[in-house]
């Protein structure tokens, strides 16, 4: 039988397609997008982004190209790092050209450039000397990580009673040491990687689970309540998970006013006032913890928020009456300690949620003059007036919620303050109780002693 010649299927020494003019073809077209930014603005927008996305796609694809077959040499080595070099540039061109709406693509650009320039680095070094820097890098960030979990402060103390509607004050400080390890060096990267999560979320005491609720009203005069996050409609674990995790962000606060200063003062006579005109009695806690205002992205994060709800929670029986307004409350969702669960507590008690009024809503996402709003008089120059004087004028301008804290009008007495759900006596001296749940008082609800 003849001898029949073995083929060989030796992959090639160097890339099929030459990766260099493809590396120059993709730089070419983002060059060209950053020029247009700075020549024309936003004119032609979505051509020039498309013009950047295919010069990104054939710089990624040059470096498909080129680093499977170009490691094994010196030379290739140092070829390949100075074409991640390129790379490099041509992801940080791309990031300034892009309009400042896209800043969370710019922030990603900016990953790449990071990453590009740690892996030429890591190629032009000996074999030696790559093991010491792969070394260093799992040391530092496994160091962040040991650093996220020490520094959190240390949990409060076992107490006989439930913490309801109430966060216990912490007992300790945590480690100066990994404090300024965070502060000064590990938070940028942690937080780009969230690797700085709550790592005591689970135990010993895990601290209070954020909720939003929105009570939408129809054209109608009939309301429906939503959750986010809601486990009976999400789809699936991954969407809750995202939900929660956007419901966490509008937890984000700012400090309020020192206890005794002139601006504290009327934020709490404000509160009385709105109090007894509502029928909203404090909350149990110290005032300044029930006063939880806040930050900017929190507030912008809330309005599209509403808006969505806005949007997609569509009238029960008739999808034709247009939605009116959306009430927003942020609840903390406590659990209480041990001690609680044995004397009987239901974990789901109404009492463990502390409800936070975040404002009324209009479809659109703008909060409503009736919580926050702004009047101006001839001049364009900013009045505040009483809410008498204010229901004398025929115009009201609302302000979009994060420019509140920049040009300070007046607001609603009970905006951003506690909104208590406690148990009462149902008579006195008796042991059997009943839950008052102002959230839904407040909201507009008669009768209802229940979450929503």
């Amino acid at each position: 039988m003849a001898n029949v010649e073995a083929f060989s299927f030796e992959e090639p020494d160097a890339p099929l397609v030459p990766p260099w003019p493809v590396l120059g073809a993709g730089l070419e077209l983002v060059l060209v997008g950053w020029l247009w930014s700075l020549a024309l603005g936003e004119a032609g927008l979505y051509a020039r982004l498309l013009l950047t996305l295919i010069g990104l796609i054939a710089v990624g694809a040059a470096l498909a190209l080129q680093l499977p077959s170009g490691c094994t040499s010196s030379e290739d080595r140092f070829r390949s790092a100075g074409m991640l070099a390129l790379a490099c540039l041509g992801c940080a061109v791309a990031g300034v050209s892009l309009p400042e709406s896209w800043g969370s693509i710019s922030l990603l650009l900016q990953a790449f450039v990071g990453v590009a320039i740690a892996g030429a680095g890591l190629l032009v070094l000996a074999t030696w000397m790559q093991s010491i820097y792969v070394s260093l890098f799992v040391v530092l960030h496994f160091g962040g990580i040991l650093t996220a979990v020490v520094q959190v402060p240390p949990p409060p103390s076992q107490n006989a009673t439930p913490q309801v509607q109430s966060e216990a004050a912490q007992t300790g400080q945590p480690p100066w040491l990994a404090t300024q390890a965070m502060t000064r060096f590990y938070l940028p990267y942690l937080q780009l990687t969230h690797l700085n999560n709550g790592y005591h979320f689970y135990s010993p005491e895990p601290g209070p689970v954020t909720v939003l609720w929105f009570r939408v009203e129809y054209a109608d005069g009939s309301s429906r309540w939503r959750r986010l996050p809601d486990h009976d409609e999400a789809p699936n674990g991954l969407i809750t998970r995202r939900w929660g995790a956007l419901a966490t962000q509008t937890g984000q606060t700012i400090p309020a006013p020192p206890p005794g200063s002139d601006l504290w003062n009327q934020f709490v006579a404000d509160r009385q006032r709105a109090g007894e005109r509502d029928g909203i009695p404090p909350g149990e806690m110290p005032l300044p913890q029930q006063y939880r205002e806040p930050s900017v992205p929190s507030r912008m994060l809330l309005a599209s928020l509403a808006r969505y709800v806005a949007r997609n929670t569509p009238h029960p029986t008739d999808r034709a009456q247009a939605v009116k307004g959306v009430k927003a409350y942020r609840i903390d969702c406590h659990n209480a300690n041990v001690e609680a669960f044995c004397k009987g507590l239901d974990p789901r008690d109404p009492t463990l949620y502390a409800a936070f009024f975040q404002g009324e809503f209009g479809p659109d996402g703008t909060i409503k003059p009736s919580s926050y709003s702004a009047s101006f008089n001839a001049n364009g120059e900013m009045i505040n007036l009483s809410r008498e004087e204010r229901a004398t004028l025929t115009e009201h301008v609302p302000l979009p919620p994060y420019l509140h804290d920049m040009v300070g009008p007046r607001k609603d007495g009970l905006l951003y303050w506690l909104i208590p759900i406690v148990r009462v006596p149902v008579a006195p001296g008796s042991e059997e109780t009943r839950v008052i749940n102002y959230v839904r008082i407040h909201a507009g609800d008669k009768g209802e002693s229940s979450n929503p």
